[in-house]
């Protein structure tokens, strides 16, 4: 993460942050063969994190759903196989299945904790937090890594409430700020847009997507492909075409903030369509899950601290 590492951000300090549902668990590895094995970390690394031959190497890895006894050889759920199958990276924050890594070549850790938003009592659901800062220059950024509750829209605000209040007294108002992760939007819950804007403004300034809004397509979904994998057309394109389709995944950054242009996307998986326009078409997406590395898609986005566009 330097100045003139590529040619859009040549003249920008710039971050790079991807966030990745692996889904290393043991339903999925029993229904998919999606388990916790040093091969499958392989093809992450090489596939993900070392997209397009290494050029856009994240600085920050927000990972869910990686279960500690999948990506830990030891009792303790440390995640060494994270750290082994993903070299340059450490662990700088983990609660549960969810991990937040950085490279220890650009940044260096300054603090982290995490947050209570579970009921009824808060710790029983916990979403890590942590603080870097750029070798060299000492700016600082804040990573959140979320996992909003399935099926439940009105408890997953109810976290979200929770999340904005341990953040607003953890981190120091004006912190720039990064929510990234699973949201499990569903097609009329708007938790991951306006919602989420509404509560977090006092504290991070008004949010905004990495992914433009065309460019937003999420996870695999067995039954509906309109909710969840489809673009995003907008109410103009109608039932069954997309209609108010909200992505899962998400990378929202806060004010002082500014996505490179053209630095915001979905990594579709290796033979993966673009764009699935028919149930037939996600059906048959669907029955290629056993070769993907996950059912979630990851987000990827490289930010600049300018002002200017970069």
């Amino acid at each position: 993460m330097s100045v003139g590492r590529s040619s859009r951000s040549r003249f920008c300090e710039t971050v790079r942050l991807l966030t990745y549902n692996v889904r290393m668990n043991t339903k999925c590895a029993q229904a998919y063969g999606l388990s916790g094995t040093d091969a499958r970390l392989a093809q992450i690394g090489e596939w993900v994190i070392g997209r397009d031959g290494g050029t856009k190497r994240p600085d920050v890895l927000a990972l869910q759903e990686a279960y500690c006894k999948e990506v830990s050889t030891g009792p303790e759920g440390n995640g060494e196989r994270l750290e082994r199958a993903f070299p340059g990276y450490r662990i700088a924050q983990k609660q549960d299945q969810r991990w937040i890594l950085y490279s220890t070549a650009t940044l260096t850790r300054t603090d982290g904790v995490a947050v209570g938003v579970g009921e009824p009592q808060p710790d029983t659901k916990v979403f890590p937090w942590a603080q870097f800062a750029r070798k060299g220059t000492n700016r600082r950024i804040t990573v959140v890594n979320v996992h909003l509750t399935h099926g439940d829209g009105p408890r997953r605000r109810r976290e979200v409430d929770r999340l904005a209040e341990g953040i607003t007294r953890q981190v120091p108002p004006g912190t720039r700020t990064v929510i990234a992760g699973d949201f499990n939007s569903t097609r009329n819950d708007d938790t991951a847009g306006t919602y989420l804007n509404q509560v977090f403004e006092r504290h991070t300034g008004r949010l905004t997507d990495a992914v433009p809004v065309d460019r937003r397509t999420s996870t695999l979904h067995r039954t509906e492909f309109t909710t969840a994998y489809s673009p995003v057309l907008g109410p103009s394109a109608g039932p069954g075409r997309g209609y108010r389709n909200l992505p899962i995944d998400h990378l929202f950054h806060g004010t002082g903030l500014r996505c490179v242009v053209g630095a915001g996307e979905v990594y579709k998986d290796r033979g993966e369509p673009e764009r699935v326009t028919s149930q037939a078409e996600e059906d048959a997406r669907w029955a290629e899950v056993h070769r993907r590395r996950s059912d979630h898609n990851a987000v990827y986005a490289e930010l600049s601290w300018s002002a200017d566009r970069c």
